[in-house]
């Protein structure tokens, strides 16, 4: 019976990476054996650039595991060369028909060792040449299938808790008598007096490669054998009980075959802490100090604020913003650090998020103009986040044309919150291939889980969240995309650390699901009032850093622009200050922004469309600005009178003439 063992117990428990820590309590616990880490697996696992594999290579090594790293392109990978030794013992040299697998891999001598490349005998030659029976595990790679290959990490696997041998000259098992039988004379003993057992720790740094979800017209007779050893291992008590070991790497779930999925403990490996990014800043930062190349920081900024500002990186992308600082002999800005900052998560999340620009020393709430109920809104929003509070509504829908603000809003909240602002839309989750686009959804979510707290704006809200259609013709992707977004935003463990905004034109399409978990529909439309457009036109002297004349009349030009958004206003003004440059004028004069309020007009034929949809999908009246509450007033009686007419014996259908509003 497997119980409670110390094998992966370390001194320094704080300083084990999170994914490490959840992996040995579920292992003590003997909760499973086979483990799916997925994730950011790409990343290093310490300060010191350690890789994953590598890194729990050396700590289960310490606990007397053999471990075998296997993948496509490397085959067979021995961290350690007494493992690849012990392994070329214990399984190649005991399978008949590699044995004597050819002159060309097996010396006239009688001693076993092992090749693993030419770095590995380069550093200890006698390792593997004295007098040796040579092994090149390469060319076992190029001769045996990948089932063949599986099936010697099967045998390994269970060599888990069989006794370690002792063995001659030649490499053959060394037998005793004990009680009047010949019994197998153990490697070594333990403090106990017990034998020694084989402890075996397989891991495939691409799991996804190899043990692929693959349609069942479509899978071919090795990819089904293949598949068929994982999920036999990860049942497989034999393996369990010798407290053997399995690691499947992947970037997602969706990648590896669902049988595996479901018969494995899966372990999400995330970004570093603060903590873990402030170690990996002193860290790289000494190395550049030691090469004689120093990096420098801007004034004001330190080791502590840099590990803050890095939030959401991963180790390696934040120890190569270091060193490229010390390469180009610049002083490491604040700037510097925004764009590397959103290049490490665009590559981090595959392209599936884009990281909006935030800056706490510019954001402004009165930026926003004729929306003071909502603005008053997301200020509580903001000090929600700032608490973490677990009250917080996980999110909002701002229904509204574009233009009017509602990405905006997000951004100046996410900026006031201290807080990063990601951006995503449909059209940067779906792949060309078959599962993809289920995987770069899972890429996303963990992204913004992981980079929390974070304000999440989705783009285009009524495509990504609107009522799946099954006739769509895309295979029912659109279906699995949408009932994996809808799981995630019902996740309570996102409340008060993911704020979700969802944007869109059209918010009668927004599935009723999406809505109930977003609580409320808030209008953003264009501003009606004159002395709002006034105030969009003065605020882009700060905002865009535009210059006007004393003699502008603001009020005159507002009048001109009935109607306009403020990515309209912006428009007039931009073309207003490029015009003011090309004349060698450094100033907006009141005839140049006129002249261009007259010739930019918003082309936008669905924008009152958009309007009357904002309203009617409201769900508080009380955030309809004045200017709009006749309009609204009227759509609602309109709507009233419309669902009148279909009610039926009893039995109202309103909801299905909303559909048709």
């Amino acid at each position: 019976m497997a119980g409670k063992a110390p094998d992966t117990q370390q001194d320094d428990v704080d300083t084990a990476p999170d994914f490490f820590q959840k992996f040995r309590e579920a292992f003590n616990m003997t909760a499973s054996h086979s483990f799916i880490l997925h994730g950011q697996i790409q990343d290093a696992a310490d300060a010191q650039l350690v890789s994953i594999p590598d890194w729990l290579a050396g700590v289960l090594s310490a606990k007397g595991y053999m471990v075998v790293t296997y993948s496509l392109s490397a085959g067979f990978y021995f961290p350690f060369p007494s493992h690849a030794i012990e392994f070329g013992h214990a399984v190649v040299q005991e399978m008949p028909d590699l044995r004597n697998f050819g002159p060309q891999v097996i010396a006239a001598s009688n001693k076993f060792g092992a090749i693993l490349g030419n770095e590995v005998a380069a550093t200890s030659p006698s390792a593997y040449t004295a007098n040796g029976f040579v092994m090149d595990y390469t060319l076992i790679q190029k001769s045996l299938s990948l089932a063949g290959q599986i099936d010697l990490l099967d045998k390994a696997l269970h060599l888990n808790g069989k006794i370690i041998p002792s063995r001659d000259e030649r490499g053959s098992v060394v037998y005793e008598r004990s009680g009047g039988q010949q019994v197998v004379k153990p490697a070594a003993r333990d403090a106990n007096g017990k034998p020694k057992t084989y402890k075996v720790c397989v891991i495939f740094p691409f799991a996804d490669n190899i043990f692929v979800q693959a349609d069942a017209l479509v899978a071919t007779p090795e990819m089904r054998i293949v598949n068929e050893f994982a999920v036999r291992w990860a049942r497989d008590q034999q393996i369990r009980h010798g407290r053997g070991i399995i690691f499947y790497m992947s970037p997602s779930l969706q990648m590896l075959d669902r049988r595996l999925v479901e018969a494995s403990y899966a372990i999400h490996v995330g970004i570093p802490r603060q903590e873990e990014r402030l170690e990996v800043i002193h860290a790289a930062m000494e190395r550049v100090a030691a090469a004689n190349r120093p990096a420098q920081l801007c004034v004001g900024m330190d080791e502590v604020q840099l590990a803050i500002l890095t939030a959401g990186m991963p180790r390696q992308a934040i120890a190569n913003l270091i060193t490229g600082a010390s390469m180009s002999k610049e002083t490491l800005s604040y700037y510097h650090v925004r764009q590397q900052k959103a290049a490490a998560i665009e590559a981090m999340a595959n392209g599936t998020v884009r990281l909006l620009k935030t800056d706490p020393a510019t954001a402004r709430w009165d930026m926003v103009i004729g929306l003071d109920k909502l603005v008053r809104q997301f200020q509580i929003y903001v000090d929600q986040m700032l608490r973490g509070s677990s009250t917080m509504p996980r999110g909002c829908i701002l229904a509204g044309p574009a233009g009017t603000g509602k990405t905006m809003l997000a951004t100046i909240a996410a900026s006031l919150s201290n807080t990063p602002a990601l951006i995503t839309q449909k059209g940067m989750l779906l792949g060309k291939y078959v599962g993809e686009s289920e995987r770069r959804a899972e890429i996303m979510m963990n992204t913004v889980s992981d980079m929390s707290p974070v304000w999440l704006v989705i783009d285009e809200g009524e495509n990504m969240l609107g009522r799946p259609d099954s006739s769509f013709g895309d295979s029912g992707v659109s279906q699995t995309l949408f009932s994996m977004l809808l799981a995630w935003l019902g996740d309570e463990k996102l409340r008060g650390r993911v704020f979700v905004v969802v944007c869109t034109n059209k918010p009668l399409l927004i599935d009723p699901a999406v809505i109930r978990r977003l609580e409320n529909i808030f209008p953003v439309l264009p501003p009606l009032a004159i002395e709002d457009r006034i105030k969009m036109f003065k605020v882009h002297e700060i905002a865009s850093g535009v210059k006007f004349a004393p003699e502008v009349d603001f009020e005159e030009v507002a009048r001109l622009t009935p109607g306009y958004t403020g990515a309209d206003i912006e428009r007039v003004v931009l073309n207003a200050w490029n015009n003011a440059l090309v004349n060698g004028i450094g100033v907006i004069t009141n005839e140049i922004l006129h002249e261009s309020a007259r010739s930019i007009r918003f082309t936008d034929p669905e924008r009152a469309n958009w309007i009357r949809e904002a309203l009617l999908a409201t769900t508080d009246t009380s955030f309809i600005p004045p200017e709009y509450k006749s309009l609204a007033d009227s759509l609602f009686a309109q709507q009233a009178n419309q669902s009148a007419l279909y009610v039926q014996g009893g039995d109202s259908v309103q909801g299905i003439e909303y559909e048709r509003i």
